[in-house]
């Protein structure tokens, strides 16, 4: 309810590669922590009682074959975009698998998942088949990998046609499964919002140091 929600906040992490849950070694920016791993630092930091509920959702990429060619074209082809962590963040408890589509429409694809090969832009995600492909199918292959069903997606770069927040979402729910979408609009959830258009605070635009966030935060 939002009654229960209210002053809390959601840790969301986009993409899904393997930063978000393995320690990694950069050859050239070093020892990277996972998000896991500083979820689990903070907790042993502060103590379950004082923050029971630490949490973070990631919205990953599902296709394995764009994963694999942004593996190689976008991050240092060192495979670090797989699948395999997924169940094991979900079992920890800090963490929850949720939906940023099938292949992002990412421009480095060299073929992605719509009628007429537009990438880049989410918004040409409006038709049933494209959304289908986009929204249906990669919730179907998070079920597979994880065990149950999404509850969540994430709009790649917050865009979304108005077929798929006011028609396709809403009235498909059956086929996707999904109960609530989240855009990139800057301001925190509000009640009465439309669930298939959420907002969300963005790192680097809405705020870069951990002064910032304080700040957004407290203006809420």
């Amino acid at each position: 309810s939002s009654e229960a929600m209210e002053g809390d906040v959601a840790i969301t992490l986009d993409d899904g590669a393997w930063f978000d849950f393995h320690d990694l070694d950069h050859p050239t920016c070093g020892l990277q922590r996972g998000m896991l791993g500083i979820l689990q630092d903070f907790r042993k930091e502060v103590g379950t009682e004082r923050q029971p509920s630490v949490h973070a959702t990631s919205f990953v990429i599902a296709s394995p074959q764009a994963r694999e060619e942004l593996d190689r074209e976008g991050l240092i082809g060192k495979g670090w975009w797989g699948d395999e962590w997924w169940a094991e963040a979900e079992r920890s408890g800090l963490m929850e698998i949720a939906c940023h589509s099938w292949d992002h429409l990412h421009p480095d694809l060299d073929h992605v998942a719509q009628r007429d090969q537009r990438k880049g832009d989410f918004h040409a995600v409006d038709s049933e088949e494209d959304c289908d492909l986009q929204v249906a199918r990669a919730g179907d292959y998070l079920e597979e990998i994880v065990g149950r069903r999404s509850r969540y997606f994430a709009y790649p770069w917050g865009q979304v046609s108005a077929y798929l927040a006011e028609e396709y979402l809403p009235g498909q729910r059956d086929k996707h499964g999904f109960e609530a979408a989240f855009t990139t609009e800057g301001r925190a959830v509000r009640r009465g919002d439309d669930p298939w258009r959420l907002p969300r605070y963005v790192f680097g635009r809405d705020w870069r140091e951990p002064g910032d966030l304080e700040r957004l935060l407290a203006a809420v």
